[in-house]
């Protein structure tokens, strides 16, 4: 599989996914971090949306940054997605 993703140029992105998988840890036991801290459905929804759209280039093509997700998402290790 390694020599079939170079070949197509994609083997650095999935490193680097991977990667981030391995430190960041996946969604769920984030949410779940999230949750046990007393985060409101309100505040997961919203860190939950940011890190869906986190990175992605906004399609009205406003030069505003891209949402971010709250504090309380960022203490407990939830961080923006790349599209």
């Amino acid at each position: 599989m390694e020599d079939t993703l170079a070949r197509s140029g994609d083997d650095q992105e999935v490193a680097a996914l991977v990667g981030r998988l391995d430190q960041r840890g996946p969604g769920t036991v984030r949410q779940r971090a999230m949750r046990a801290s007393g985060a409101s459905g309100g505040e997961l929804a919203a860190a939950l949306a940011g890190t869906t759209l986190g990175g992605c280039a906004d399609p009205s093509g406003s030069s505003s940054s891209a949402p971010r997700v709250r504090s309380e998402a960022t203490a407990v290790g939830i961080g923006l997605a790349a599209c």
